[in-house]
């Protein structure tokens, strides 16, 4: 479970407001509960990092928007690795039979546009912008 706490309204902090996340933070990890930061401010993230907060929180549990940390909790079910798992392996065949001889021309255009929508499949599971993007198989 994730508590996402957008801090859009909050400009700026002092060390209580930081002492205050930690207690929440401290107090969810006790009940197994993950809390994560979104909208966080470069004034808010510049106190946090100073006071060692961000340390306890942890830098993957800041997310730029609140749909960056939807997305990442989304993806971090086991469905969704399975069906990432699914489509890098699908991805690779694609590569690998359209290169293969005596694959016709209208084969490899099938293949190229089958990997193509894969690739953007893929690439949209990986929720751009939530850390886990960068996982595509290598082109071969």
């Amino acid at each position: 479970m994730v508590v996402l706490l957008d801090l859009s309204l909050t400009p700026e902090a002092d060390i209580p407001a930081v002492e205050s996340l930690e207690d929440l933070h401290r107090r969810l990890a006790s009940d197994g509960i993950a809390l994560w930061l979104c909208h966080v401010r470069p004034a808010v993230r510049g106190l946090l990092e100073r006071a060692g907060a961000l340390a306890t929180i942890g830098v993957d549990a800041i997310h730029p928007r609140v749909v960056d940390g939807i997305l990442a909790f989304l993806l971090d079910t086991p469905e969704a690795r399975d069906r990432e798992a699914v489509l890098a392996d699908l991805l690779v065949f694609l590569r690998e039979r359209r290169t293969q001889p005596g694959t016709s021309r209208v084969g490899v255009e099938l293949l190229a546009a089958l990997e193509e929508r894969v690739a953007r499949e893929l690439a949209a599971g990986h929720g751009k912008g939530t850390g886990t993007a960068g996982r595509l198989p290598p082109d071969r």
